[in-house]
């Protein structure tokens, strides 16, 4: 898949080729031609290329890929706990324990659960960039049976394949920019919903089917399941359609061109370009493409509150170490923790945020991009009360009410990107929505060591302690907080808003 393409075929200089001696894409007579067509002519959506048919292929498909990844979690977990954990005694208490699985309430000690935190926090770092998932996968397989001459953190070498098609991080991109080639404009917000409700059904099932099986069967069976299920899933992307042919062409966008124009010698002489030049022209692009971003300092609030967030949920990422570990239970019980999360996602996704949405526009006046701030406020607060739940927890109990809590301010991501939105040109969506999700990547990047070094910190400290990451998530989030309040609508923005509330208004209030 052309992942690059993503983030800059918004741009006006799009049509034009790259190096100087590259082959232009289409003759000056072919360019004038364009500009004279209606726009329509090249937005016909058909077949697969149609806004319900392209929605169902991608909910599918993201569904299908984080069945498998959520699926393979908790046993992958326990069979890194029980490598490390046999590595350890092996090392420290020689014939202590027979050849096989040691007793899994063996292995909850700081060393172990440390090296596992560590293992999993720089993987999950390494997949922030774009990499061959399916590889990947199958190296962390390859290391896991060959563990006895293998170190188990020959794991992250699994990241040489990071340049092989771009993975995750990249795919979610590429099918939030389709998205908004093919679905329009008011249609986007539900789009954008029903993917992520996609990913947290998934989150729901996975977890408990995997907590199941392995229970009965041990953790290899649903890890080998969900290596099998990722690797079925992937080639469904081959089913969705190219969609950069629906948007208007980039020449309408530019000065018209003449058909009598032709080159001087000197314009169509081939200039030889070296890797600096290659190299500043892609850095000149890169930023010609994201200045509008610096523009305003609402947008800039708003993505920092997205790196922060990230940073903050992959906190879910320990949470089977952290229950686990805390309050002595087998990994394959706190895998429930995950569904639980889930569950609270799709209330609020299906629930809660559709009825305060339809209180605030139509009780409270509230337009629908001041109700998106307000919301944003709300959600990040909630978010911040959660994460210090979690920490605090003594209980498995409260530990499950801090969970509860923290999803109903899960309404965040949506609606602040539904947020970001008011503040750039529809022609900078696209480009904007990619942007994003390299902060994602960013983020996950940051906060997975981040977040493994206050576990490891915490573990350190005493049991009591061991929430420590969710403490500095909680902190972290105080930091949206502040980035948030400090958002203001654009005035134009808040014109138009007071004439959408009149409109809406009855008439008898007129």
């Amino acid at each position: 898949m052309p992942a690059p393409s993503a983030q800059y075929r918004d741009s006006p200089d799009d049509e034009l080729p790259l190096l100087a001696d590259a082959e232009p894409r289409g003759s000056i007579e072919n360019d004038a031609v364009t500009q004279i067509l209606p726009h329509s002519a090249y937005r016909k959506k058909t077949g697969r290329c149609h806004p319900t048919v392209f929605v169902l292929l991608a909910v599918i498909l993201t569904f299908a890929v984080d069945f498998g990844s959520y699926l393979g979690i908790a046993p992958q977990t326990r069979i890194f706990e029980d490598i490390v954990c046999r590595n350890y005694y092996d090392k420290h208490e020689p014939g202590r324990f027979p050849p096989g699985e040691i007793p899994e309430d063996q292995c909850k000690i700081r060393p172990v659960q440390a090296e596992v935190a560590f293992l999993q926090a720089i993987m999950s770092s390494f997949e922030a960039v774009p990499t061959g998932v399916i590889l990947n996968q199958y190296w962390t397989l390859f290391v896991c049976l060959s563990s006895s001459v293998l170190p188990l953190r020959a794991i992250w070498f699994g990241s040489v394949f990071t340049f092989l098609g771009g993975g995750l991080g990249v795919t979610n991109a590429m099918v939030m920019t389709m998205l908004t080639d093919v679905v329009e404009p008011d249609d986007r917000a539900t789009a954008f919903s029903r993917t992520s409700l996609a990913v947290v059904v998934a989150q729901l099932l996975a977890p408990s089917i995997s907590s199941g099986l392995s229970t009965l069967q041990g953790p290899w069976l649903p890890y080998l399941l969900a290596l099998l299920i990722i690797t079925i899933s992937f080639p469904l992307l081959f089913v969705l359609p190219e969609t950069i042919h629906l948007r208007p062409p980039q020449s309408a966008l530019q000065e018209p061109i003449h058909a009598e124009h032709r080159p001087t010698e000197d314009e169509s002489r081939p200039v030889r370009a070296s890797p600096i030049n290659y190299t500043r022209k892609l850095v000149y692009r890169a930023w010609d493409s994201s200045q509008f971003i610096f523009q305003s300092r609402s947008i800039v609030l708003l993505l920092s509150a997205f790196f922060l967030t990230v940073i903050g949920r992959k906190q879910i990422d320990l949470i089977l170490l952290y229950a686990s570990t805390r309050y002595s239970i087998p990994i394959s019980d706190a895998a429930y923790a995950l569904s639980i999360f889930a569950g609270g996602n799709i209330f609020v996704l299906l629930i809660v945020l559709p009825f305060i949405s339809h209180y605030v526009t139509n009780n409270l006046r509230l337009s629908s991009k001041a109700k998106d701030l307000c919301l944003s406020k709300a959600s990040v607060i909630i978010l911040t009360m959660g994460c210090f739940a979690l920490g605090l927890a003594p209980t498995v109990a409260l530990m499950i009410c801090g969970i509860i809590v923290y999803t109903l301010g899960c309404a965040f991501l949506p609606v602040s990107l539904s947020l970001v939105s008011t503040f750039v040109e529809p022609r900078h969506a696209a480009r904007l929505y990619s942007i994003v999700c390299l902060i994602s990547m960013a983020g996950s990047l940051v906060g997975g060591p981040f977040l493994a070094l206050l576990f490891n910190w915490g573990l350190s400290i005493g049991p009591a302690w061991t929430g420590l990451p969710f403490l500095g998530t909680g902190m972290v989030h105080v930091l949206v907080v502040i980035a948030i309040t400090r958002v203001k609508l654009p005035r134009d923005t808040l014109d138009d808003e007071q004439e959408e509330v009149s409109a809406r208004r009855p008439t008898n209030e007129l």
